[in-house]
């Protein structure tokens, strides 16, 4: 095992064999605290997979889904743009702020990245939040971004693969997380 932290505070955690063959060191696994990972441990809920209604914006072309992130004393409701595009999980400032003045619960990882979208690019700092509820799952250790330069909270893939599988059916507006 191989731990690497580099100078902006990202951390990388090998596991390396060698090869008898080549004399070489393969990198069997890796783990980096900037990323998500399905976890199983990380999912609690008894169903093997929770169905979740998007809330359909037919005139924005866009899909709305609605969780809860754990405060000090209850679960803050706020709403994430289903984005099929999105490489990361992302709160905007302003709401980021706000979550903070309501008591979320998270980790700061003092790690700054920058983003390409569609609309250009965007800086966000790297946090860890303890636990959002989705459905009927309580997801522990999500790796979020939270925006320096616009408010838009966007649900993308980086989220997504803290489970096992997803499908999303257009037809009928929901998303399938399986634990």
């Amino acid at each position: 095992t191989r731990k690497l932290i580099v100078s902006d505070g990202t951390e990388i955690i090998s596991k390396i064999r060698f090869n008898l063959e080549t004399s070489e060191p393969e990198i069997v696994s890796e783990f980096r605290n900037d990323r998500n990972y399905y976890n199983p441990d990380d999912i609690e809920g008894g169903d093997k997979f929770s169905e979740i209604h998007l809330r359909k914006e037919a005139e924005e072309k866009k899909y709305y889904i609605s969780m809860k992130v754990t405060g000090d004393t209850k679960l803050i409701d706020h709403e994430w743009i289903f984005d099929t595009g999105a490489a990361s999980f992302s709160i905007g400032r302003e709401t980021f702020e706000h979550m903070k003045e309501e008591g979320m619960q998270f980790k700061k990882l003092n790690i700054e990245v920058q983003s390409e979208g569609i609309g250009g690019f965007s800086k966000s700092e790297l946090i860890i939040i303890d636990e959002i509820t989705i459905g009927d799952y309580k997801v522990k250790n999500v790796v979020t971004h939270i925006s320096l330069d616009n408010n838009y909270s966007l649900l993308g893939i980086g989220f997504l693969i803290k489970f096992s599988d997803a499908d999303w059916s257009m037809k009928n507006n929901t998303l399938k997380l399986y634990k």
